[in-house]
């Protein structure tokens, strides 16, 4: 005969178990409904935010040399003409809330993160190979550091 013992605790784990899966697959879900509101947003206020920057220091430069193109909804490519021409293509992913930019030597991700019911991002860059949390203005001056070739001090 089987140990009683034994079998209330191989049956208390595997209930844990269950419920530790159950409880995965409602976060997992409650994460996907959150980025599929909030990733859209922050979309449009990274977008917003490199439009107004490119505008501002477009007036202290020639015509042309920082621009700004919306190829589709989901994709944006920004140009810097200034003694050679660089481009960074920055993409959201509406399947995960993923924002990609590459460009030249350049290649960032930022990953969409739930913490409760608000979404940030994480980045992951080329150049640092660290995953920090990122604003949307910080990453806007991330993507135009790299398409202008600049860096702050």
């Amino acid at each position: 005969m089987v140990d009683e013992i034994y079998v209330r605790s191989l049956t208390a784990a595997i209930k844990g178990h269950i419920k530790e899966s159950e409880l995965n697959a409602m976060k997992a879900l409650h994460e996907a409904e959150v980025t599929k509101v909030e990733a859209p947003k922050r979309w449009t206020e990274l977008k917003r935010w490199l439009r107004e920057a490119i505008d501002q220091v477009g007036q202290a430069l020639p015509p042309e040399t920082l621009q700004h193109e919306e190829d589709s909804p989901l994709k944006v490519t920004l140009y810097c003409n200034a003694g050679r021409r660089a481009h960074v293509t920055v993409t959201f992913m509406d399947t995960n809330g993923k924002i990609l930019a590459n460009g030249g030597n350049f290649s960032a991700v930022f990953e969409p993160v739930i913490e409760a019911d608000e979404l940030f991002y994480m980045l992951s860059d080329s150049r640092s190979q660290t995953m920090r949390k990122i604003s949307i203005e910080a990453m806007g001056k991330h993507i135009l550091n790299a398409v202008a070739n600049y860096r702050q001090v």
